[in-house]
């Protein structure tokens, strides 16, 4: 016996099951569509899916769970109403950064000598905008013989582009193409940063911002990324308007210059919002409401 249907995806065969059943015993029926409502990637497959299922699916739901405001924009964009959508943050284990290790590790073995380090971190896609970071650090504003650009994640289709961009440039000696990082050496590349730029065009919910907080690290994030909730500058993350290069180098100029202290403050925000027992609470309260409800 349950109480309820809980569902962590829209477009699957197992959804439609669910859904199927849900209707059928009848339960109040929750989906987290986990920033899969927008046709990005398999578009051809997903109008198939939509043309089936979505809107009855769709319409069905209890509660949607949208883990940031903007995956709750993208829900109003296929008419879910405001009375089926409730925020829910993605969670994140605190003791997974609690051991942090010592200064230098990462800078040693990448042989980085400039003082400051600009951390990317994600998938080299057209989508994460790296290639803006780089822009952005070639601005006449950002240049500096102290700044070392470091590009960690696996190639997605972009990486070609990006060292294109970098050839002639000054920045090209400052920049390391560092791949995948495995959880200690991501640790080690927090710790011996400046300063984590997300600079990406469309992401429904940063959870790097919430990775580099938990070490105790700066912030500098796109206004096109989702956080619910979102913390402020006092816990270490500042934003700048997606896509404009200007802005981004103005802001991380700004953030350079300034001698970054070790607060404790976005660490403790994270794990009072977004700790496994926080996210349970509001998603029991989620259900209850949706119990109710039904």
């Amino acid at each position: 016996d349950c109480d309820i249907v809980h569902v962590h995806e829209l477009r699957s065969l197992p959804t439609v099951a669910a859904y199927k059943a849900a209707r059928k015993l009848p339960l109040p029926f929750v989906l987290s569509p986990h920033g899969g409502l927008q046709w990005l990637g398999k578009r051809t497959a997903k109008l198939v899916f939509d043309r089936l299922w979505r809107r009855s699916i769709l319409r069905y739901a209890t509660k949607l769970i949208a883990v940031s405001s903007i995956e709750e924009k993208d829900a109003r964009l296929f008419d879910v109403t405001e009375g089926q959508i409730r925020q829910l943050p993605n969670l994140i284990f605190p003791e997974d950064y609690s051991d942090l290790p010592q200064p230098g590790g990462f800078r040693c073995l990448w042989k980085i000598r400039e003082e400051k380090i600009v951390l990317f971190l994600g998938r080299l896609h057209w989508i994460k905008g790296a290639d803006l970071l780089i822009d952005a650090l070639l601005h006449k504003s950002a240049g500096s013989e102290n700044v070392h650009l470091v590009i960690a994640g696996p190639d997605d289709g972009q990486e070609r582009e990006l060292r294109r961009k970098l050839e002639g440039t000054e920045l090209r000696k400052r920049t390391t193409f560092a791949g995948y990082l495995d959880h200690a050496a991501k640790l080690s590349a927090f710790v011996d940063s400046s300063v984590l730029v997300i600079p990406s065009r469309s992401e429904v919910f940063a959870i790097t911002a919430l990775e580099a907080l938990l070490c105790r690290q700066r912030v500098l994030l796109s206004s096109a990324c989702g956080l619910f909730p979102l913390p402020g500058k006092q816990c270490g993350v500042w934003q700048f308007e997606s896509e404009n290069v200007g802005d981004l180098s103005d802001k991380l100029v700004t953030l350079l210059r300034e001698t970054p202290g070790q607060s404790s403050n976005g660490r403790e925000f994270v794990i009072r919002e977004f700790s496994p027992a926080a996210v349970a609470e509001r998603a029991e309260k989620i259900y209850e409401e949706a119990i109710q409800r039904r």
